[in-house]
């Protein structure tokens, strides 16, 4: 074989090499999910370790900053968007190589940095996803069909939501919601502070009759450590 084959063979290998090492970086991550983080400031949590030595880190992300005009009926519509970068939050976490990462809501990919000595010398890129979305139940009643037979309606006593699909514990909550009950000649709306249904709320329950609406409206649902966020209202027609 021709010797410069051969050493252009053995550059390439060399450099393949490198890149690949140079790709797998120093640092090694525990309770990651393959370079992605939730976005709407999820205290997403790493553990972090490696053979090098790092004094601080930081995490930036990009994000589009929507640019509205209106139409010719005067609604505000989307008329662009700009790139635009935010700093995210970084918190220590209760071991040495543990920490929290919170990224903004409307972030598209982010960037976690490694600093040495006022340097940066590692950066880790993710992709921003947003975060699984709630989806309600009533007990074991059923999920949010568009019907509820009316015995199985009489027993809820409580709003819940389904089990997340994902890797982490926290669970979404209900804080609040409003019930009302529309029908011939009915209508009854009440609020709950929590996710029980309050008295008022059972003995109108035990009223409703088969053709009545149900709706469930001003759903607060709430992350552990995240602010509470509105789940889209549910109708339900009363069947037999």
């Amino acid at each position: 074989m021709n010797a410069k084959v051969v050493l252009f063979s053995v550059i390439i290998i060399l450099t393949l090499f490198g890149n690949a090492n140079a790709q797998k970086g120093s640092f090694t991550f525990e309770q990651e999910k393959a370079h992605v983080l939730y976005g709407r400031d999820f205290k997403n949590p790493l553990k972090i370790s490696g053979t090098s030595k790092f004094d601080s880190l930081t995490v930036e992300y990009d994000y589009y900053d929507p640019i509205y005009s209106e139409d010719e009926f005067e609604e505000m519509i989307i008329l662009d968007s700009t790139l635009m970068k935010g700093i995210g939050r970084i918190t220590k976490g209760s071991s040495d190589n543990s920490y929290s990462v919170q990224v903004g809501q409307r972030g598209v990919n982010t960037r976690l940095n490694f600093y040495l000595d006022g340097k940066i010398i590692e950066s880790r890129t993710y992709k921003i996803i947003d975060l699984p979305r709630p989806k309600l139940k009533f007990d074991n009643a059923g999920s949010s069909d568009n019907e509820i037979a009316l015995e199985e309606l009489q027993k809820i006593k409580s709003l819940t939501f389904e089990e997340i699909d994902w890797e982490y514990d926290e669970k979404y909550e209900v804080v609040g919601f409003t019930f009302s009950i529309e029908g011939p000649s009915k209508y009854i709306r009440q609020m709950s502070s929590s996710a029980d249904f309050t008295a008022e709320m059972i003995k109108a329950l035990s009223k409703a009759s088969v053709g009545d609406e149900i709706t469930f409206r001003n759903i607060r649902a709430v992350l552990p450590g995240q602010g509470p966020g509105i789940v889209p209202s549910v109708r339900l027609k009363v069947t037999n």
